[in-house]
């Protein structure tokens, strides 16, 4: 296995650093990457320094229903006006 796919599932494994973001979303850090899981699944994998990666996340978790605009922007600490006018 490719040492940057065993990275990525071991930073999809719950464990204690885990934000919940709803009932459905989750997303663990560790160093500069960060993977968000909708119900166990990896729905998107970027470097926090990347900020329009993360922008396109929280976006895509909004649109797709997963969670609410303001539950994400809580979570990522941002307000839901920075979310809305990303």
């Amino acid at each position: 296995m490719d040492p940057q796919q065993e990275e990525c599932e071991s930073l999809a494994a719950p464990s204690g650093s885990t934000v919940d973001v709803s009932d459905r979303v989750s997303f663990r850090t560790r160093g500069s990457q960060r993977v968000i899981c909708v119900r166990g699944v990896v729905f998107a994998h970027y470097d926090v320094e990347g900020r329009a990666a993360q922008a396109y996340a929280m976006i895509t978790l909004c649109e797709s229903g997963y969670a609410s605009q303001t539950e994400i922007a809580r979570s990522f600490d941002y307000s839901a006006r920075s979310l809305r006018r990303d």
